[in-house]
């Protein structure tokens, strides 16, 4: 059986609970009691993180910063 999740913290907890193995990046807070890690090295694991907004829709000034933000300082791909 595989299963597939967009919340790696649910995953995290499905380990924890004797559910299997996944695959998933270091994050602060998991529950190291439950799980055990292992590093991979090779391949080379990356995750895609896309930021979306309203295109004709209202932006706060905080959220307009931030996305200009994102623009000018990480590296971008279409």
């Amino acid at each position: 059986m595989s299963f597939e999740a967009f919340e790696e913290r649910t995953v995290a907890g499905l380990v924890g609970a004797k559910f299997g193995v996944a695959l998933i990046p270091l994050m602060p807070g998991l529950d190291m009691q439950k799980i055990s890690l292992i590093r991979v090295r090779e391949p080379r694991c990356l995750i895609v993180i896309q930021m979306v907004w309203r295109t004709n829709g209202y932006m706060s000034p905080a959220a307009t910063y931030f996305k200009s933000y994102v623009e000018n300082t990480m590296r971008l791909t279409e």
